[in-house]
Protein backbone atom coordinates (compact mmCIF):
# COMPACT_ATOMS: atom_id res chain seq x y z
CA UNK A 1 0.00 0.00 0.00
CA UNK A 2 2.95 1.98 0.27
CA UNK A 3 3.27 2.02 -3.49
CA UNK A 4 -0.25 4.07 -3.49
CA UNK A 5 1.66 7.25 -1.84
CA UNK A 6 5.66 6.40 -3.29
CA UNK A 7 6.03 6.75 -7.09
CA UNK A 8 9.29 5.25 -6.43
CA UNK A 9 7.31 1.97 -5.00
CA UNK A 10 4.93 1.93 -7.72
CA UNK A 11 7.35 1.87 -9.99
CA UNK A 12 9.27 -1.21 -8.73
CA UNK A 13 5.63 -3.03 -8.21
CA UNK A 14 5.05 -2.48 -11.86
CA UNK A 15 8.35 -3.50 -12.85
CA UNK A 16 7.81 -6.94 -10.56
CA UNK A 17 4.45 -7.20 -11.81
CA UNK A 18 5.74 -6.89 -15.96
CA UNK A 19 8.19 -9.51 -14.82
CA UNK A 20 5.77 -11.68 -13.19
CA UNK A 21 3.76 -12.02 -16.95
CA UNK A 22 6.61 -12.21 -18.61
CA UNK A 23 7.43 -15.67 -17.09
CA UNK A 24 3.37 -17.32 -16.31
CA UNK A 25 1.89 -15.54 -19.87
CA UNK A 26 -0.03 -12.47 -20.20
CA UNK A 27 -3.40 -14.16 -22.03
CA UNK A 28 -4.76 -17.66 -22.14
CA UNK A 29 -2.77 -20.74 -21.49
CA UNK A 30 -4.04 -23.31 -23.47
CA UNK A 31 -1.17 -25.69 -22.91
CA UNK A 32 -1.72 -24.81 -18.90
CA UNK A 33 -5.56 -25.36 -19.29
CA UNK A 34 -4.89 -28.68 -20.99
CA UNK A 35 -2.56 -30.33 -18.54
CA UNK A 36 -5.20 -29.34 -15.82
CA UNK A 37 -7.83 -31.14 -17.02
CA UNK A 38 -5.88 -34.31 -17.97
CA UNK A 39 -4.44 -33.90 -14.39
CA UNK A 40 -8.64 -33.84 -12.94
CA UNK A 41 -9.85 -36.43 -14.99
CA UNK A 42 -7.13 -38.68 -13.86
CA UNK A 43 -7.87 -38.04 -10.31
CA UNK A 44 -11.57 -38.35 -10.33
CA UNK A 45 -11.13 -42.21 -11.81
Amino acid sequence: KESYKNKKLLIIHIKSMICYFNKWGWFYDKERKFVNEKILNELKK
